[in-house]
């Protein structure tokens, strides 16, 4: 059997096309899944203590000016003057209302560590959407065939994120749980031991 060479071409045009779908659709199912763990985890405190108490950290609004600092990181004083102005403003937008949604979150699914709460909405939830969409940028960039140092950095430190995250998130709420059943057991204030 021979094949000539435009279907040759065909195929691995199809190949690519499915390679680029693929690594598209695969961060938007990790996050999904990261996502998820926490929106699970808030559901079931609520079923389980009914209407469960919104708790604010001041290291949650550090966090919130933390991830403020990144669109403005990308932003010149020339790239202001070409319009970038209300990409970043809509940018900024999201930000604060991906962080508030993930500090309404982290609190209802019961996670009270400064130092989770921090790591997850300053780490985590930026790596997830970041990565999401990053690698999906950069499969059509090397499908393209417009290999860079920088490019394939990134890539690997998007994966490396949204392979981690998911490990993080479960013994964040671990940690919740763990804490949560020693509050439970502990004597309250003016029992006896």
């Amino acid at each position: 059997m021979v094949f000539e060479r435009s279907n040759v071409n065909q195929i691995l045009y199809f190949l690519i096309a499915i390679l680029v779908l693929a690594l598209f659709l695969a961060p938007i199912a990790t996050a999904i899944m990261i996502l998820r763990k926490l929106d699970e985890a808030a559901r079931v405190r609520k079923r389980r203590f009914g209407r469960v108490q919104f708790r604010f950290f001041i290291f949650d609004f550090f966090s919130l000016i933390f991830l403020l600092q990144l669109p403005f990181g990308f932003v010149t004083l020339e790239s202001l003057k070409n319009g970038a102005g209300i990409a970043v403003g809509f940018l900024c937008c999201a930000l604060v209302a991906v962080w508030w949604t993930t500090i309404r979150t982290v609190s209802d699914a019961g996670i009270t560590t400064v130092g989770w709460r921090a790591f997850i909405s300053m780490v985590v939830i930026p790596a997830t959407f970041i990565g999401s969409f990053y690698i999906g940028i950069a499969a059509i960039n090397f499908a393209q065939g417009e290999f860079s140092t920088r490019s394939t950095v990134w890539m690997v430190l998007a994966i490396v994120s949204l392979s981690v995250s998911p490990l993080i998130v479960r013994k964040a709420l671990a940690a919740a749980e763990t804490s949560e059943s020693a509050q439970a057991e502990a004597p309250q204030q003016g029992e006896a031991l």
